[in-house]
């Protein structure tokens, strides 16, 4: 689908002009744009179409991520030598004074500075790689240990609740709608076996155990943004970002 971008981004309270708007990315739960401007000495930036048929509530989504980007500027504000336009999200706030807009067609939409001379991959292919994906991570929580208020709100109810998980998939079983049931039988076995295993985290945590914390709960690879010589930079795509365990994220 073909959006106006320009008119989109002219919604926002951005600095430099618009130049072009071009798809950025392999995610594909938005749509994603990267926006260039004009000007050498002016950010380009990110501006996305939100998928509330994945997300329900758009402005909770919103409001989580901006109390958390807002908790990692302080944070960083108080570390000599961070750049923290490049080591942390910038929401860009609309005309309206919110962190999104509505379009004429009811899209949502929301706008990030971009953030430059990164490096991103959807593979680790190197221990050094693995090593700062995990510093990432690990910094991402422990910044966010200490954030006051209330719970950020669940975004994808049950999103890592394998009790959850696990009752859909025996559900499933059972109906066997696309009849093919008898054709995976080992793999489903294996699944069954493993299931009290994969309770462990879960029972933990019931049992008080191990605290919920903020986690990010979707650490795939490409999340984690590097800077020019692959060292871990930026933790990005905040839209689950809520209460878990630790494991969730490792």
């Amino acid at each position: 689908m073909n959006y106006d971008l320009k008119d989109i981004f002219e919604y926002f309270v951005a600095e430099g002009t618009f130049l072009k708007g071009e798809p950025y990315g392999s995610g594909h739960i938005h749509d994603t744009f990267r926006i260039e401007t004009l000007e050498n000495d002016k950010d380009d930036y990110i501006l996305q179409r939100l998928n509330n048929k994945i997300f329900k509530n758009i402005p909770e989504l919103q409001h989580n991520i901006e109390r958390v980007t807002v908790h990692l500027r302080n944070k960083l504000s108080a570390i000599p030598g961070s750049d923290i336009k490049r080591e942390c999200l910038t929401l860009i706030p609309s005309k309206e004074g919110k962190t999104w807009i509505t379009d004429q067609e009811g899209n949502f939409w929301r706008m990030y500075i971009f953030i430059s001379n990164h490096h991103s991959y959807n593979f680790v292919d190197s221990p050094d790689k693995a090593f700062e994906g995990g510093k990432a991570i690990g910094r991402f929580q422990a910044m966010l240990s200490d954030m006051p208020g209330y719970p950020l709100s669940e975004t994808i109810p049950g999103f890592h609740n394998i009790e959850k998980r696990l009752d859909m998939f025996t559900g499933k079983i059972r109906e066997n709608p696309a009849g093919r049931v008898g054709t995976v039988e080992k793999e489903i076995e294996q699944v069954l076996q493993r299931a009290e295993e994969m309770k462990i985290i879960l029972q933990l945590g019931k049992e008080g155990k191990i605290p919920l914390r903020i986690t990010h709960n979707d650490t795939k690879f490409n999340n984690i943004l590097l800077d020019e010589n692959d060292k871990a930079l930026c933790v990005i795509d905040l839209d689950t970002v809520m209460s878990g365990y630790v494991h969730y994220d490792f």
